[in-house]
This record gives structure tokens, sequence and C-alpha cells, in this order.
């Protein structure tokens, strides 16, 4: 018994000779996690602030690509073509109310009102008539 009571004995010692058992242990302990943990909240902190500034550069490049985009659409939808057609018209009515005149602006006084309207009609709907089409489709009732 004594034998297998020495091995036993010296294999713990072998196992935990690098216990820390010396006084003042727990307050060492306890810095020593106090020191990471202030570590780890540093740590988090600074890739917080590397994130919001990766988002405020998005954000930037964002609504530069949105300037940028309009710029190209307003260019697009400023071409020759929708300048041409604008005088085209601007000329084709200058003409006509020189040839009707009178007559011309008297059936505007009387119907215009109610053309305009009718117009505004037609352009607000339009888009749901483009949307219906659309879902016509989609929904297979259209051939």
């Amino acid at each position: 018994m004594s034998n297998s009571m020495t091995s036993l004995d010296a294999r713990l010692q072998a196992a935990l000779r690098g216990l820390d058992t010396s006084p003042a242990f727990e307050e060492r302990l306890m810095a020593r996690v106090r020191t990471e943990s202030e570590a780890i909240a540093v740590e988090r902190l600074e890739r917080l602030q590397r994130l919001e500034r990766a988002r405020l550069t998005e954000q930037r490049r964002y609504g530069m690509a949105r300037r940028q985009l309009r710029l190209v659409a307003f260019v697009q939808f400023v071409t020759l073509e929708s300048v041409g057609i604008t005088l085209l018209a601007g000329f084709g009515i200058r003409v006509a109310w020189a040839q009707f005149g009178a007559p011309v602006t008297e059936l505007f006084h009387l119907y215009g009102p109610l053309i305009l309207t009718g117009a505004g009609i037609a352009l607000a709907l339009a888009p749901l008539a483009v949307q219906l089409t659309g879902l016509r489709r989609r929904i297979g009732f259209a051939q």
C-alpha cells in the first residue's frame, strides 16, 4: 500500500506542480480577469468605431452614386430628340395659334379646364394601368 500511495503522491505532485497556492491568489486572479475584460471591451469599442466609420464611408459613397445617377438620368432624359420634339411642338402650337387666333382662344377658354382635367386624370391612371397589365401577365390572364 505504501508503494501505491507514494506513486500516487508523486503523480499528484507532478500534475499539480504548476498551481499557484501562494497568498493573494484570488486578488491576482481577479486583477488578471479585470485586465482581460477591459482589453475585450476596448477591442469591441474599436471594432464598433471601425464599423461606424465604414458605415459613414458607404453612406457617402451611396449619396455620391445617387447624385451621379440623377445627373445621368437627367442627361439621358434631355437628349437631342426630346429638345427637338419640344421645339417642334412649340413651333406647331405657335403657328396654329397665329393661324386660328380668336376661335381657338374662345374654345380653349370654354373647354380648356375640362381638357386639362381629363389629361391629368389620364396621366394619373397611366401607372395604375401599367401595373394592372403587368399583374395580369404574371397571373396568366393575358394571352
